[in-house]
């Protein structure tokens, strides 16, 4: 079944543009709220695709795509006790993505670090590893990280589904956020800390908004509006797309 709603918070984003685009051969988004990047389609037409790794190109703007078949949605600083004795503890969420999991340790003041003080399933039980250093019971945990919700769970935030087609993915176009254009999003890395008027980046391998730390390449035209935080999870990027 495909998911309706967006990642993108339309009741504050700032649109500059709307355009429909061809989706590149050998490209599909299957996510919402990608960034997209302009190349050539049938006919030496524009067309665009998800941004993929290496030196990023010319960047349209943030794709919106209305239904798909998977949605990430990040947690900001979920706050947990480390139990005493230390015993693994289970997050809000299950259908964790691990690799997204930041885990800052409010007692001592420090971000704590996979494997040494911590390890996490996907199914979001998060094992404290009992270090007298960092990792001790009574240590107040604030968990960041991405999942991808159930239908029920996008019920419950939204109020409905879908499982049907739109006409744009049955001609294979995409529309795209371009111009100038403020957007408040929930696809960005979470394991990362973000400061207003920062600079941002795209992941290589997830194409996720991250941060230099997240390996990734400048947009240039783009930087941090609104960082995420625990009552607000999203993030808002102001940028210049290109048509």
């Amino acid at each position: 079944m495909l998911i309706g709603t967006s990642v993108i918070d339309m009741t504050r984003s700032v649109i500059g543009a709307q355009k429909a685009y061809q989706v590149a051969a050998n490209s599909s988004f299957l996510q919402d709220g990608l960034v997209a990047e302009l190349t050539t389609g049938v006919g030496d037409t524009v067309a665009v695709k998800p941004y993929a790794g290496g030196a990023a190109g010319t960047i349209a703007g943030i794709a919106y795509v209305e239904k798909v078949g998977k949605r990430y949605f990040p947690v900001i600083d979920e706050e947990i006790v480390v139990p005493d004795p230390v015993a693994p503890v289970q997050l809000a969420h299950s259908n964790v993505v691990t690799a997204s999991v930041k885990v800052y340790n409010a007692t001592v003041g420090e971000v704590s670090t996979a494997t040494t003080h911590y390890s996490v399933t996907t199914a979001g039980v998060l094992t404290p590893v009992d270090t007298a250093d960092h990792m001790t019971a009574g240590d107040v945990l604030h968990v960041s990280y991405r999942y991808e919700p159930t239908i029920t769970e996008v019920m419950q935030l939204f109020g409905q589904t879908f499982d049907i087609n739109s006409a744009s993915e049955m001609l294979n176009e995409v529309s795209v956020f371009t111009g100038n254009c403020l957007i408040y999003t929930l696809n960005y890395d979470t394991n990362c800390t973000w400061a207003v008027n920062g600079a941002v980046y795209i992941n290589d391998t997830t194409s996720l908004l991250t941060l230099t730390t997240g390996g990734g390449h400048a947009w240039a035209a783009c930087r941090i509006h609104k960082i995420p935080t625990a009552s607000d999870p999203f993030l808002a990027i102001a940028y210049n797309g290109a048509y």
